[in-house]
């Protein structure tokens, strides 16, 4: 399986829900590797119909950012470090996913009201409903 660009993966996650599986930059003890439910790319967060629903807001928690920049956070850019500011499903939050050894597992289109509607379907019958202990499993895979 090929690996994504940093450029491949913002352009990826304008218009889909990825389940990505990436290096971490400070591998853990348990893991060097994460696994991720994400959509949106800073600084196009606005330009998402599937963030900007009542679904996503709600299921998913999504907000937009309370400035216009949440980032560059500390001063730095972060495609100069190969980061790329996403939304993380799982933890209800924006992450920077590094990406070295970035893969795409599955995605989602979430571009039509068809495509997020097969998006909820996936999510109400194998997401919506796992627990936290299944969740941090799911991240370690």
């Amino acid at each position: 399986m090929a690996f994504l660009s940093r450029d491949g993966l913002k352009q990826m996650l304008l218009n889909h829900v990825i389940e990505l599986k990436y290096q971490r930059k400070h591998p853990t003890q348990s893991s060097n590797t994460r696994r991720m439910f994400c959509t949106g790319a800073y600084p196009n967060f606005q330009n998402s119909q599937f963030l900007a629903s009542i679904g996503a807001q709600s299921a998913l928690g999504f907000r937009y950012p309370k400035s216009a920049s949440p980032y560059p956070p500390k001063g730095y850019n972060p495609d100069e470090k190969n980061l790329v500011v996403t939304y993380d499903i799982f933890m209800q939050d924006y992450r920077n996913i590094y990406v070295y050894r970035c893969n795409s597992i599955r995605a989602f289109p979430v571009d039509t009201k068809n495509n997020i509607e097969n998006f909820w379907e996936y999510f109400n019958n194998n997401i919506a409903n796992m627990s936290q202990q299944d969740k941090i499993e799911f991240l370690k895979k």
